[in-house]
């Protein structure tokens, strides 16, 4: 399941508006999207008009090609990655994003304004549309975090859609009568026609139903609960009669590997009290992690290769593990 493998540790931030929203390109397409929103800035845009300059701002994002393949742990040598990367780059002028508001009301725009892609200067620029990349750019409430190296390892494009959008529901978990760990989404077949923009002559007939639910969400949805490690979905059809009327997508958080070690009754004192100290440590290690954790990977990443003198792989990482968890109390604890 490893077309591609983003490295990067980064998240993006996205509204749940936009999660939600009805769109359709490329696996590879969304996953350039998503490493564009990683680079997203201000880019100043001056222009000469009537004799008076004109000074304008837009969500931009620019980065160099070797860069993104490298993310994409892709063979910069390459000349067959290079030409997939131009075409993925050139769909992306055709890829729309539409907000619904109900049945009569509803707004689309492209995602990008201006494209530009040159091998020679090994350069992409994108310009998003100013509604879509401020909203990315400077979104401080009702977002979704996106794990980049989860969104590179999907080949499908409804898997990658269905965990973007599982992600976007995942603030009901526990709340409104769900439990603990667990959260749910429904979407009719009708609605995932539309969000993901399939044809409405695409499986129709006989075996139509049991076809679209085959490919368009039993083979996703496996996908994602094998690349995925966050959480695991499970879907139940909603039936009217022998008719399909909806699908109930539910959804379970994965419990963390606890690492504590076991405090028996008949441990010495000091015993005791070393493994407390040494639990606590680790819960820490555990939390500051959890919102620094492109501060971890930075160290652990330079530490692994420091760590080339050790012959046995469990070892190098290990002590780059180590490393990475001291410089992260040395660096966040009060």
């Amino acid at each position: 399941m490893k077309e591609l493998d983003i490295k990067n540790h980064e998240t993006i931030i996205q509204a749940n508006e936009l999660s939600r929203a009805l769109y359709s390109c490329t696996a590879l397409g969304r996953k350039i999207i998503a490493f564009a929103t990683t680079k997203i800035s201000e880019k100043k845009i001056e222009k000469s008009l009537f004799g008076k300059l004109n000074t304008t701002y837009v969500p931009s994002a620019e980065f160099k090609i070797s860069e993104l393949l490298q993310a994409l742990d892709q063979d910069k040598d390459s000349g067959k990655n290079y030409e997939s990367i131009k075409k993925a780059v050139s769909s992306l002028r055709k890829c729309s994003l539409e907000i619904k508001k109900g049945d009569d009301e509803f707004k689309i725009w492209n995602w990008f304004q201006f494209i530009q892609y040159s091998k020679a200067k090994d350069k992409i620029e994108l310009h998003f549309s100013n509604e879509i990349g401020w909203a990315l750019y400077d979104l401080k409430e009702n977002f979704t975090a996106l794990n980049l190296k989860t969104i590179g390892n999907f080949k499908s494009f409804y898997a990658l859609r269905f965990y973007e959008i599982a992600l976007s529901w995942v603030g009901m978990k526990g709340r409104n009568g769900n439990k603990k760990g667990k959260w749910f989404f429904q979407m009719t077949p009708e609605e995932i026609r539309e969000t993901f923009k399939i044809d409405e002559d695409s499986y129709t007939g006989k075996f139509g139903m049991s076809n679209f639910t085959k490919k368009v969400i039993t083979i996703p949805i496996d996908e994602v609960n094998e690349v995925n490690k966050e959480f695991n979905i499970s879907v139940t059809k909603i039936l009217r009669g022998r008719t399909t009327v909806a699908f109930r997508f539910d959804c379970t958080e994965t419990p963390k590997e606890s690492k504590k070690l076991a405090i028996a009754k008949n441990d010495e004192k000091e015993n005791k009290e070393l493994k407390r100290e040494i639990n606590n440590e680790q819960e820490k290690i555990a939390e500051l992690k959890e919102k620094h954790l492109d501060y971890w990977q930075k160290i652990y990443d330079f530490e692994i290769k420091q760590a080339s003198l050790f012959d046995d792989e469990k070892t190098r990482k290990f002590f780059a593990e180590n490393k990475a968890n001291l410089a992260l109390l040395q660096e966040f604890s009060n």
